[in-house]
C-alpha cells in the first residue's frame, strides 16, 4: 500500500497524507483543479458535500479542511475505493458517510449542497492505453461522456434548491456534448477556470490514435511546440 502526501492545490500550508491501493484511483491534477476551483467558487461553509468518484477520498478530504462544508459524504463504484476513503477519512479526523453506489444510485432521499463531481470522463479507446487506468475500469464510452452526462442529468434531483453541482470537462472527451447537455438541464453554467497541461511524453507513441480520435470528435486537443496540450476546464452549473 503506498503512501502520499497531498498539498492543497489552494493553500500549500494545507497538507496531509493518503493511503493508496494499487486497485484505486491515483489522484490526477484533475483532482486539484477540482479542487481549486470549489474553493475558489464557494464564499461560505455549507451543511453537506457529496464526494461523488470519491477514489481514495482526496477531494472531499481537501474540501472539509478547507472548511467548505459541515458534513462529508462520499461514494465510489468500487469497493476499494469505499475501503481507502473511510481509512483516509479516519486517519484525517474527518467524519465521513461513505458508500458503494453506482453514480447517485444509493443515495435516494439525500440532498446536498454541493456535488464534486470526480468520475472520470475520458474517452474509453485513449484511457484503455494510459496509465491513468491501470488496474482501474473504465466504462466512460468512445467519447468518454457516457457517466459524466449521466451525473449531469440526474444531479439536479439530488441538490437542494440552492445546490450546485462541480465538475470537469476533460478534453480527451467530446467536451461540446457534455456542454451542451448541463446546458440544457440547469439554468446557469459556468465556466471557473480554464486548465491546460501537457499531455505525458509516454503516450504520445499514440499519436495516430490520438489524431484518430479527434478526427471523430471523441476528443480535442492542441499540437504546440512538439507536444500535445490538453485541458480540464472546472463548470458550475446551478438553477438560482
Amino acid at each position: 500500500m503506498e503512501k502520499i502526501n497531498f498539498i492543497s492545490p489552494s493553500d500549500q500550508s494545507i497538507n496531509f497524507d493518503l493511503k493508496l491501493s494499487p486497485l484505486t484511483f491515483k489522484p490526477t491534477a484533475t483532482s486539484s483543479f477540482l479542487i481549486k476551483g470549489i474553493c475558489s467558487s464557494t464564499k461560505k461553509t455549507v451543511e453537506n458535500l457529496l464526494d461523488l468518484g470519491c477514489g481514495i477520498g482526496v477531494v472531499g478530504i481537501c474540501l472539509m479542511k478547507h472548511k467548505i462544508a459541515k458534513n462529508l459524504y462520499a461514494s465510489d463504484l468500487s469497493s476499494e475505493a469505499v475501503k481507502m476513503t473511510k481509512h483516509n477519512c479516519l486517519n484525517n479526523n474527518i467524519h465521513v458517510d461513505c458508500k458503494i453506489s453506482d453514480i447517485f444510485n444509493n443515495w435516494n432521499d439525500y440532498k446536498f449542497d454541493i456535488i464534486a463531481n470526480d468520475i472520470s470522463g475520458v474517452a474509453q479507446e485513449i484511457a484503455s492505453v494510459s496509465d491513468w487506468f491501470k488496474n482501474i475500469p473504465s466504462n466512460s464510452g468512445p467519447d468518454g461522456t457516457r457517466n459524466i452526462i449521466s451525473v449531469i442529468k440526474k444531479s439536479k434531483n439530488f441538490l437542494k434548491s440552492k445546490g450546485v453541482l462541480y465538475f470537469p470537462i476533460i478534453s480527451l472527451s467530446n467536451s461540446d456534448k457534455i456542454l451542451d447537455t448541463a446546458k440544457k438541464e440547469f439554468k446557469i453554467v459556468n465556466k471557473i477556470s480554464s486548465n491546460p497541461w501537457f499531455l505525458p511524453e509516454e503516450m504520445m507513441k499514440y499519436i495516430d490514435l490520438l489524431q484518430s480520435q479527434a478526427y471523430k470528435g471523441n476528443i480535442f486537443f492542441e499540437q504546440k511546440f512538439g507536444k500535445i496540450i490538453c485541458y480540464t476546464d472546472i463548470y458550475e452549473a446551478k438553477n438560482f
